[in-house]
């Protein structure tokens, strides 16, 4: 009866903490406190509840009721410093590096396992896969339009799995297991639009950075003065070279997952476990809000309200719309381009996209150079590739409209390998440490504040393992991730706004975390 009990509190509580599963990078592999410190080089060992994450079929070594939970703390430091454009600073970012709000996860993870015979085990476990979260306070808006939102650049995905999964061993052997997973994500994410001033001079943008040039509008007679006017007086010129418009994109929706697993014991002391896992495409419904935010310059906007009567102003503008020089929110800009104005272009519009999930294969190696009940020294392996790719273009249909918007990301494939070392000192304490280099997916191109995967990481993870009791094990491991900083100064233009937003990028993550496994 005290098994049941503890069985269906290990299910609830599992269940509870899933909805405060936060991350600060896309893909997540701290599953599990023993696998973390082991710097996921966990494959051909998994001998623990975080197997179903790992290799499944390595839940035929658990023998009767096994539980175990981790958390992790998680603080990631980023820096941003935004490239020049044009010789000059880009719309209203700040000139000098800008570091994220400092945010403290919490990614908590756990499961439970009972064998039902020596040839099959069963287990069910939740962890969040993959995540991200950011705040930046990145654009001087409070010289822009100080109605526009301080954090500008913001995003919080949640997605949860809950994991069902089997095992069998065939024969002393092989072992494989299987499992199949219900996912759940909540994003949100909110980032600014950089649109070209069309008073700022269409002269100034290349070829491919096409604007409405506004002063072949209007009577010749006014064109250079107010062009004169408006790009020397109150430094216009420099700062509101951009209009910007605040997008906020939330939704939830459901998908699925799947992995499979082989454990192969070659002897005593060599293993070998091969997995992988496939995610279903994530179906969102939610909303989107977007303002376009003018800036706030009185005396420009009266220099243009001034340089026209407004029944020539809007004469030519008529003409300019009727004949589809300009459309609709385009004389809109026109009228009030430095008015400090707010005008939705969307609110709480109905939304759907697509979300895919990146799918991953791999391959480990665990040997034991000392094997003893009392004492043992493990040295394990691991490579696994990821199909990052599938990130390329994230369409969203907007109040009914099909790719009405677009997330641009375009990431490459991404691979990682690693090694690590457990050694067994007493029937008490065990020591552990690893390393692990992953590249990164994502490409300068579309390189944004929001995902800032900017460069190749290189990892090193120092822990233990104190068994309180016969049964029971504390886990214990600090992770630190190194990223070279990367600079690049192109700007990406898609021909309406900016698919990335260049500059220097720096960025280092550190992480604790603690666990309990136990045996009945």
């Amino acid at each position: 009866m005290r098994k049941l009990s503890f069985f269906w509190a290990v299910i609830v509580t599992v269940l509870v903490l899933t909805s405060y599963l936060f991350a600060a990078g896309v893909s997540i592999t701290d599953i599990g406190a023993r696998a973390t410190a082991l710097g996921g080089s966990y494959r051909a060992i998994a001998n623990d509840w975080s197997a179903m994450f790992w290799n499944p079929a390595g839940l035929t070594q658990i023998n009767g009721l096994h539980a175990g939970f981790a958390s992790e703390l998680l603080w990631p430091v980023a820096e941003y410093k935004p490239a020049a454009w044009k010789g000059m600073n880009f719309s209203v970012t700040r000139q000098t590096g800008t570091k994220n709000e400092f945010q403290t996860f919490v990614i908590p993870s756990g499961g439970i396992v009972y064998s039902l015979s020596d040839k099959v085990t069963i287990g069910l476990g939740a962890w969040a896969p993959f995540g991200l979260g950011a705040k930046w306070d990145l654009l001087d808006t409070q010289n822009y339009n100080n109605k526009y939102p301080k954090f500008d650049f913001e995003n919080d995905l949640k997605l949860v799995d809950i994991h069902p999964t089997v095992a069998f061993k065939l024969n002393d052997m092989i072992s494989v297991g299987a499992g199949v997973g219900l996912l759940y994500a909540d994003i949100m994410i909110r980032q600014p639009v950089f649109y070209p001033n069309p008073y700022f001079g269409a002269d100034v943008y290349s070829d491919d950075e096409t604007t409405l040039d506004v002063y072949t509008i209007f009577d010749p007679r006014n064109q250079q003065n107010l062009k004169d006017s408006l790009q020397v007086r109150g430094g216009l010129q420099s700062k509101f070279n951009h209009l910007i418009t605040n997008s906020e994109l939330s939704g939830s929706g459901f998908g699925h997952s799947i992995n499979l697993g082989v454990m192969i014991k070659i002897n005593d002391k060599l293993q070998i476990g091969l997995s992988g896992r496939y995610y279903g495409d994530v179906k969102l419904e939610g909303t989107i809000d977007a303002s376009v935010y003018y800036p706030s310059n009185p005396e420009a906007q009266q220099l243009l309200d001034n340089t026209w009567s407004d029944s020539l102003k809007n004469q030519f503008l008529e003409i300019a719309q009727e004949e589809g020089e300009i459309t609709g929110d385009e004389k809109k800009a026109i009228l009030n381009a430095y008015s400090g104005g707010r005008y939705p272009v969307y609110t709480n519009s109905k939304t759907k996209a697509t979300l895919p999930l990146p799918a991953d294969i791999g391959i480990g190696f665990s040997y034991k150079v000392i094997n003893r009940e009392d004492r043992h020294l493990i040295v394990s392996t691991d490579f696994q590739y990821s199909f990052c790719s599938v990130w390329k273009v994230i369409y969203i249909d907007i109040d009914n409209k099909k790719a009405a918007n677009k997330l641009v990301e375009n990431w490459n494939d991404s691979y990682r390998f690693g090694a690590g070392i457990e050694y067994k000192l007493n029937p008490i304490w065990a020591l552990r440490c690893s390393f692990f280099h992953e590249t990164n997916a994502g490409v300068a191109e579309t390189l944004t504040p929001t995902i800032p995967d900017a460069n190749p990481r290189n990892t090193v993870n120092l822990g233990f393992q104190v068994n309180l009791l016969p049964n029971l094990a504390l886990h214990g491991s600090y992770k630190r991730m190194f990223i070279n900083t990367r600079i690049f100064d192109k700007w990406a233009y898609n021909g309406e706004t900016y698919d990335n937003m260049p500059g220097t990028y720096k960025m280092n993550v550190s992480n604790v975390m603690f666990g309990l496994d136990y045996n009945f």
